[in-house]
């Protein structure tokens, strides 16, 4: 099933410290501070299956930039040793929070002492991802990248 190169030892250590960062409660007090209207963990099915939940729930759509994601090299190099999307791979530890458009919470999260940026915004209708300054439709799965692997 491998499609890249193998992973090396200090990745793979550093890969494994990720499950120390599972909680999001730290970063959902501070999205709270700072006028959060929704939020959602991302797990299965990744930041674009936890994006697309949020619009269905709130009955609009959504455009997410892949290139304002951030990814961990480490993630990175696991899928695609592995051939996998890590936009749809379960990502415990990450939380979406959907703010007032102008706000200033990127800034107030930050100030909490969270990672937090822009990776889109919500639309009135449709799923969307933006790649390479291309926006596409994308349809919502319930699957997530992992079962490939354990399939």
């Amino acid at each position: 099933m491998a499609h890249g190169p193998a992973l090396a030892p200090v990745e793979l250590a550093r890969a494994r410290e990720f499950l120390n960062e599972l909680s999001v409660v730290p970063d959902a007090a501070a999205a709270v501070e700072a006028s959060a209207t929704a939020m959602h963990d991302v797990t299965k099915g990744g930041v674009l299956g936890a994006a697309c939940e949020m619009a269905v729930a709130s009955g609009v759509g959504v455009d997410v930039d892949a290139a304002l994601v951030p990814i961990r090299s480490e993630t990175r190099a696991i899928c695609s040793a592995l051939g996998l999307d890590p936009l749809r791979l379960i990502s415990s530890g990450a939380l979406l929070v959907a703010v007032p458009a102008g706000s200033n919470a990127v800034a107030k999260i930050r100030g909490r002492g969270a990672e937090a940026t822009v990776i889109g915004r919500f639309v009135e209708q449709g799923f969307f991802l933006i790649e390479e300054g291309r926006r596409r439709t994308i349809t919502p799965t319930r699957d997530d990248e992992m079962w490939h692997v354990l399939a």
